[in-house]
């Protein structure tokens, strides 16, 4: 919730990858600056699995921060979100991938929740996850930070085992 104001989108992804056309955040276009508007457009190409949008929008050291782990750079970071959602479209049915605006949580850093509709056997899992986004004053972001959910690990692994699914071949 950022002013009073939910900011929330939806994208279900299937069989096939919807193509979302984000022409502000090319290179060769207008770059919003507000940390709002370039969380909302992060969050929108990753719903849309629209990566292509995504490496104009990381600062060239940008850094991604997730479990134990670190991505450097817009192209690390872009090939860690797409193998993410590229694993999850793998071993579910059916992936819907969402997000809501939490708020400025810090001077130019924005929280967004990512709730992802898990579906196996005609069952669906809503997972969420959260991430603080550091954006640049030139609207560039500058770091992702995962901040993990209590238990969400957790209730994937074992929707996953109730459906005899595995994230290896």
């Amino acid at each position: 919730m950022l002013d009073g104001k939910v900011f929330d989108s939806a994208v279900v992804i299937g069989q096939t990858r919807p193509t979302a056309t984000m022409t502000s955040m090319h290179s060769d276009g207008p770059r919003p600056t507000k940390p709002v508007d370039v969380a909302v457009a992060l969050a929108t190409a990753l719903d849309a699995d629209d990566f292509d949008s995504l490496l104009a929008m990381f600062d060239d050291e940008v850094v991604y921060r997730i479990a134990d782990d670190e991505h450097h750079g817009p192209e690390a970071v872009v090939a860690s979100y797409c193998a993410g959602s590229t694993l999850a479209r793998r071993i579910f049915e059916q992936v819907e991938y969402s997000h809501e605006i939490i708020g400025l949580v810090a001077d130019r850093t924005i929280r967004i929740d990512f709730a992802d509709k898990l579906h196996a056997n005609g069952e669906q899992l809503d997972h969420h996850s959260i991430q603080d986004i550091e954006v640049g004053e030139d609207g560039r972001i500058v770091s992702v930070t995962d901040r993990p959910v209590e238990g969400q690990q957790e209730r994937v692994d074992a929707f996953m085992d109730r459906h005899g699914l595995t994230r290896h071949d």
